[in-house]
């Protein structure tokens, strides 16, 4: 079939059936409705995967045998030691301080956790300070 004209009107001569526009439809329909299935198990899956991991985390941070357990664990233990938050807390007659010292530990870069946890203590301290004087300024007026 080189020559154009035989080829054009080999085209014309195919019938197309009637019902090609609606399996075609139905095709795609399908892979659509296929796809909001596939959208809808994936939605459901990463809300529950974020469950479950919010849901340890707040165990993690609450209960510290749970944290001390779970820190034993090999691969577990080192993610727990990087979301486990410290605290610090003073109390005395006139004010009551508790803050909550998120930490790194374990990346196997201990240069790096350092530096980061002496940052983060730098930050908290400056805080600290600042509510201790915004305290005795108060306690003056008073």
């Amino acid at each position: 079939m080189k020559d154009p004209k035989k080829a054009k009107m080999f085209c014309k001569v195919i019938k197309i059936p009637e019902q090609l526009s609606y399996i075609v439809n139905k095709i795609f329909l399908k892979k659509k409705n296929h796809k909001r299935k596939k959208d809808k198990h994936r939605k459901f899956v990463l809300s529950t995967v974020t469950c479950v991991f919010l849901t340890f985390l707040l165990i993690l941070n609450v209960s510290p045998s749970f944290a001390k357990t779970v820190s034993e664990i090999p691969i577990i233990g080192t993610v727990a030691k990087v979301f486990t938050i410290k605290e610090y807390k003073k109390e005395d007659n006139e004010k009551l301080i508790d803050a909550k010292i998120p930490g790194l530990e374990n990346t196997g870069n201990t240069e790096l956790e350092k530096r980061i946890n002496n940052e983060i203590m730098l930050k908290i301290n400056e805080i600290l300070e600042e509510a201790e004087k915004g305290q005795k300024n108060i306690k003056k007026l008073l």
